[in-house]
């Protein structure tokens, strides 16, 4: 199966570009080394691509910490297109290792960007955001990268 998550992050220029990428760490794991900083004119921004579901494993464990599965899911389905689903979340949460989610253009210093591509993307889906009931998880598959 394949999964690639790519993630870009705008970098304001009263931000600390180190800081960003803590938020990025702090929800994805990826390869410090292989984030990338990008100037454009006047503008910065932190990307990174990266594959394999070890990638959004602290992702999975932040949004059942955070109590949020059925929102991640609607907002996974609602954005999908094929292969492919996308959302933003507030750097300021990621920063402390929390998940909130949050629409382009809604966060001063902008969000991180996560766009989810994959073959199987809607067994990824109901791996990342089971179906609950009552706030309890009732039914979770394996993902096995194969």
């Amino acid at each position: 199966m394949m999964i690639k998550v790519k993630i870009v992050a705008p970098v304001k220029g009263t931000e600390d570009p180190e800081k960003v990428k803590k938020a990025i760490l702090n929800l994805f794991m990826v390869d410090k080394n292989k984030i990338e900083l990008i100037k454009d004119n006047h503008e910065s921004r932190i990307a990174i691509v990266a594959e394999g579901k070890d990638v959004l494993l602290p992702f999975f464990d932040a949004i059942r910490y955070d109590r949020i599965i059925d929102s991640a899911r609607r907002i996974l389905k609602r954005n999908q297109v094929g292969n492919t689903t996308f959302f933003y979340i507030s750097k300021e949460a990621a920063f402390v290792k929390h998940v909130n989610f949050t629409e382009e253009g809604q966060e001063p210093l902008g969000a991180i960007f996560v766009t989810i591509i994959s073959d199987e993307l809607d067994r990824v889906i109901k791996w990342l955001t089971p179906k609950t009931k009552d706030g309890k998880i009732i039914e979770t598959i394996d993902l096995n990268d194969d």
